[in-house]
């Protein structure tokens, strides 16, 4: 009787070894989608225009996304037609894009070395034609994978600033979200 027992438990233990030993395989697909390259082309560099500043009070020279210049303390803007940084965006159509500006830019007069900087930067888009913050901005291309970016700021200018030409250069980033 113990025989049988030990031999029917065997038997009945191999039956449940092979189940769990059984192997299932499921096929899965795997894919990718490539888009549209995101590419940013300037169409216009940023120029504040002529300026003066009073020997003992510096001040700002604002240049709006309208190309507007406000001059505040003691700059006094001189007759000279300004300009935004502005660039041609296009990619995938109808996707989203982030557009990251330089927060700070620091423009130079070659020999002296002196310095101002620009910050404050202010932009506006095609898809959103309300000025605002750089920081964080986001914009969508068109029905045709196109967008246009206009960029201005502040330009700070110290008391008794040297005269001459200052420029420098500055990064505009767009990336898909």
């Amino acid at each position: 009787m113990k025989k049988s027992i030990i031999i029917i438990a065997a038997i009945f233990m191999m039956g449940f070894s092979s189940n769990l030993m059984a192997q299932i395989t499921e096929n899965t697909i795997a894919s990718g989608e490539i888009i549209s390259q995101l590419t940013i082309t300037e169409t216009s560099p940023l120029y504040f225009g002529k300026m003066a500043v009073l020997n003992l009070t510096g001040g700002t020279c604002v240049l709006s996304t309208a190309a507007v210049r406000t001059p505040t303390l003691g700059v006094n803007l001189s007759a000279s037609t300004p300009t935004n940084a502005e660039y041609d965006v296009t990619g995938e159509n109808n996707a989203t894009y982030a557009i990251t500006v330089d927060p700070t830019i620091t423009v130079t007069k070659p020999v002296t070395l002196e310095t101002m900087t620009i910050n404050s930067m202010k932009l506006k888009t095609t898809a959103n034609a309300t000025e605002r913050n750089a920081a964080g901005a986001t914009s969508t291309l068109s029905g045709t994978g196109t967008d246009h970016i206009v960029v201005g700021g502040t330009l700070n200018v110290a008391a008794g600033q040297v005269k001459g030409v200052y420029s420098g250069t500055f990064d505009v980033t767009v990336a898909y979200n």
